[in-house]
């Protein structure tokens, strides 16, 4: 069975093929100029094994938290490979997949991406169970979420930047964890991608076509658009 992955939810796009007797993948920053890299990517890789795209057996993506430019690009990629090929597809929690090669841990791991704003998206698990859903929170949201912990360790692209942040209001805190940094913060998510694609295929079937990426929180238009219905309906 060959299956294709792909993760466009931040500024590093991971894309990974597995086969019955290989696995490769890409990892490199693009800076969220997906659109003009994906395509071109995935053929690279598919070509290094003498693979076309009708050979893809099943179709993985990022469904979010994330860029809702990054989502919408994988998450449309991987609906036109399905509809051209047939091959089913199935989509992930972004931040399930950054939490997923720590899953053999004791310690909670709280999976983190910079959302912008002084926000991060957030959950929280525990040996490889969900404790949390994703979530967009502030910093000091964050700290309520994990201030009763003994240790935490935080994994992500941004795991780094949320950790300086977080030291910075331990003290508002009666108690407050020990934070550890993911150790290795370059880590290919491509692994991860497949195995946890693969156990939601086997588990539920394949997405419904018609299914969307999960935001978390409102885009700057829809909010936008809010704003504009709420001053509507003072003026009336």
């Amino acid at each position: 069975m060959n299956t294709l992955a792909l993760d466009t939810s931040h500024d590093t796009l991971h894309i990974a093929l597995e086969g019955d007797e290989f696995f490769d993948s890409i990892r490199y920053t693009v800076g969220r100029k997906f659109t003009e890299q994906l395509m071109t990517e995935i053929t690279h890789l598919l070509d290094r094994h003498a693979l076309r795209l009708s050979d893809v057996d099943l179709l993985i993506c990022t469904k979010g938290p994330g860029s809702f430019t990054g989502l919408r690009v994988a998450m449309a990629t991987v609906k036109g490979i399905s509809l051209a090929s047939s091959a089913p597809y199935v989509s992930i929690s972004t931040l399930e997949t950054f939490a997923h090669p720590l899953s053999l841990l004791s310690t909670p791991i709280l999976s983190v991406l910079d959302a912008k704003k002084h926000r991060f998206y957030a959950a929280l698990f525990e040996q490889g169970r969900r404790v949390t859903p994703d979530r967009d929170l502030t910093i000091h949201e964050i700290g309520n979420l994990v201030t009763q912990l003994d240790q935490v360790v935080i994994t992500g692209p941004d795991a780094l930047e949320l950790i300086a942040q977080l030291t910075l209001i331990k003290d508002d805190f009666d108690s407050f964890p020990q934070l550890i940094a993911d150790n290795e913060q370059k880590r290919s998510y491509g692994a991860a991608m497949i195995a946890l694609g693969k156990t939601v295929y086997e588990t539920s079937g394949a997405d419904d076509i018609a299914s969307g990426p999960t935001y978390v929180r409102l885009s700057d238009a829809e909010v936008s658009l809010e704003e504009k219905q709420k001053h509507h309906l003072q003026m009336n």
